[in-house]
């Protein structure tokens, strides 16, 4: 893990790369601080878009931010503003989700992570299909990526878990 680390945090360093965030691997976070000097912070969880949580300390800022941009980013986040690495070094849709996107100690993460044909069809969820795609608050829930993958065989198809149904 130190190897990837190391790898894409130069890059976000000098403004030239992505910056990762980790999920459930708290260490991460003190190797991209102590490693750059604290120039970098790698930040473990997306924030939440509850205001009061951030008006004591930092006001309403961050959470009218949140806000604006939880339609498209808000549910499902595979492929918009996260992936799943494996310890090899595989890039993979999500953590469930045992589909190689690409190995980060052979190619980029900024190509893997914008070329990717099938990232790039995930994220097109204006795309979304069946009950997703009718659904009023598909912008901000879009159900399970692959749950909907692994039931319909399509990434953008209807996520058959959801409990609602769709709203329109």
């Amino acid at each position: 893990m130190e190897i990837l680390h190391d790898k894409f945090t130069q890059s976000a360093a000098t403004g030239q790369g992505i910056q990762c965030y980790s999920r459930g691997m708290t260490y991460y976070a003190r190797l991209s601080y102590e490693r750059s000097n604290g120039q970098l912070f790698t930040v473990s969880e997306a924030l939440s878009g509850y205001s009061r949580m951030f008006q004591e300390k930092f006001g309403t800022e961050i959470s009218k931010i949140v806000r604006r941009l939880a339609t498209g980013f808000g549910g499902c986040s595979a492929g918009l503003t996260y992936c799943g690495l494996t310890a090899s070094g595989d890039l993979i849709p999500c953590v469930p989700a045992p589909v190689k996107l690409g190995n980060l100690l052979e190619q980029d993460l900024e190509d893997i992570w914008v070329n990717n044909k099938l990232l790039n069809y995930i994220r097109n969820r204006r795309a979304l299909k069946g009950s997703c795609g009718k659904c009023s608050y598909n912008g901000i829930c879009g159900g399970c990526r692959y749950t909907a993958y692994v039931i319909n065989g399509d990434w953008l198809g209807p996520d058959p878990s959801c409990p609602f149904g769709p709203s329109v």
